[in-house]
Order: structure tokens, then sequence, then C-alpha cells
């Protein structure tokens, strides 16, 4: 269609409810309101409000009653076999789109989190969808949580679910805690002064690695572990993430607070150790957030279902 043909039509067709057609088409096929409100799943006073909406934007009465149903106008007559296969054809266009969305977005999961989060979420979030459905698709998505942008990603279905530090709860939304990401300190396993242990007295002796990504878990917990140790550390090295602050600290001397799940994952390949600390270190609770709505599909709710059962056991 051309751009002027379509600005055409947009001005023809402003303010017209395209849903008064099926109406329309429905009560000439069937001459009845009662059976067109059954037919399209609605009361007979719906119908009878469509038909008045009809009548004035037509110009006609389009329907009289004759005994127990209703007789299309000549004009009525005339509407409908003008509108004819054009009006097939797009009911069976729009079938045909149905079907194709459907059939691809059935068993389609689209994630949004962090690069972190996928360390600990992935593995059982994998299997689950291979025990519901084998040739189901993951996608996974990553804009850095802030709270607008999670309200974005859910409200124009971006992705199916979020997970962030925040809850995120509303009446459209569920939000379920799934895990706490402990961050605990680490060095290397050759660390010429640290041992097991990591002291208020230590730290002005150490170096330490900055990790400034954004994401929301890391940006959390950094907070949480200024308040804790509440003194000026000496920042040799600043990453950007995670694996990162852990190569730094391999090949240094320095101090880096991470969470628990990555050093368990990396530890071994990374030659790292991890201290205890006499002052306490945040926990950052992970969400799942997603709309009501998706419950509707059955391979969605199974997978929500599945990822409650998997986190509600210890890790």
């Amino acid at each position: 269609m051309k751009k002027s043909h379509a600005v055409d039509g947009f001005i023809t067709m402003k303010g017209f409810d395209l849903n008064l057609l099926n109406v329309f088409e429905a009560v000439y096929l069937y001459g009845s309101v009662t059976t067109t409100a059954n037919v399209l799943s609605t009361t007979p006073a719906a119908i009878s409000q469509a038909l008045g909406r009809l009548r004035v934007y037509f110009g006609d009465p389009l329907f009289i009653r004759q005994g127990q149903g209703l007789k299309p106008t000549i004009n009525a007559t005339y509407i409908h076999e003008k509108l004819g296969g054009t009006y097939d054809d797009l009911v069976s266009q729009f079938h045909d789109l149905k079907n194709e969305n459907d059939n691809e977005n059935k068993n389609k999961l689209v994630i949004n989190c962090s690069l972190l989060v996928t360390t600990r979420i992935l593995g059982p979030l994998i299997k689950i969808m291979d025990n519901i459905s084998p040739k189901s698709h993951l996608v996974h998505d990553n804009n850095n949580n802030s709270v607008e942008s999670v309200d974005d990603v859910l409200t124009f279905r971006k992705a199916d679910i979020v997970f962030d530090v925040s809850p995120h709860s509303n009446m459209s939304r569920n939000t379920y805690k799934i895990y706490e990401e402990k961050f605990i300190a680490v060095c290397s396993q050759s660390h010429p002064r640290l041992k097991n242990t990591f002291m208020f007295s230590d730290i002005p002796n150490e170096i330490f690695v900055s990790i400034t990504s954004d994401s929301t878990e890391i940006s959390a917990a950094k907070t949480e572990i200024e308040n804790a140790i509440n003194m000026q550390r000496n920042f040799r090295f600043q990453v950007t993430s995670v694996m990162a602050a852990l190569s730094f600290v391999e090949q240094s001397d320095a101090v880096a607070f991470v969470p628990v799940s990555a050093f368990n994952k990396y530890k071994e390949c990374y030659n790292l150790k991890m201290l205890e600390t006499e002052f306490l270190l945040p926990s950052v609770p992970i969400y799942m957030v997603y709309n009501k709505s998706a419950l509707n599909s059955p391979f969605f709710a199974k997978v929500v279902s599945g990822l409650q059962e998997h986190f509600s056991l210890p890790y």
C-alpha cells in the first residue's frame, strides 16, 4: 500500500471500530441479536449497542425486525456484498497470522537479567524447559534493569520474565524471590599476607578491585559493602565485570568482593580463595517478575512453577 493511500485510509477509518464489522456480518448471517451475542461471546445488550453505532455511521436502519428475526435493508445487503471477499480475506489473513504467531511463540521464553544472574538460573531453566518441551526456544536479553526499564520490558512484552533485585509489585504482576546472592571477599591462593581471614586492620595495607558494572546486583552490593566497611580503600584496579575482577585478583595481590556463586564456579580456574571477614557482607535478593496474564500459557505456567520448585530447594 502506498503511503498516500494509507493516509487516506487512516482518515476514512478514523473513529470507526473495526470490531463493528464482526457484529454487522454476524447479524447479517444469523439474523438474530441473541445468536450473534452467543457466537461473539458477549451480551445481547452489547450487540444492540454496536448496531446502534453502525446505524449512526451508515445513516441507515440496516436491519429491520421481521417476525422473530432481523431482515437486512437494501443498504445492509449492499454493504455486505461490497465487503464480501475483502472481509473474508481479512479474517483469513488474521487467522493465519494468529496461528503463525501462536506456533512461533507457544514454546518460546524471553528472559531479561544480568550476566551474573544467568550463572545461577540458566542451568535449571534449560532443564525445566527440556522437560516441558524439548524443542522450546530460550532468548536472553539484558538492559541493566533500572526500575523504569523493567516496567518498560514487562509492559511492552519485550521479555516474559525479568530477574532483578527489586520486586516491582503491582496489580498486573507477580513477584517471587528465587534466591539471595551472597557476596564474599576473595584473593589469590598465593597472596603474600592474607591467609584465611580479612580484618578491618588489613584494609589499609591492601589494594582492591572495583567493579563498575551497571548490573543492579553489583550496584546494590557495592552500596552495602561501603556501608559495612566505612573506610577509605586503595582501588588500584577498575573493571566492568565479575569475571574480569576474578582475573585481576588471580594476577595480583588485590582483594575483591564478588558473588559466592561466581567464586564457586570459577575458583579452580582462577586459583582463588575465600576470606572470612569480621564485618558482615551483603546478600542481595533476586526476584523473578512476570505479568500475571502470561500464566494463561500452559508452557509459561509450567516454567514458572518449575523455577519456584527448584529454587525452594537448598542451594
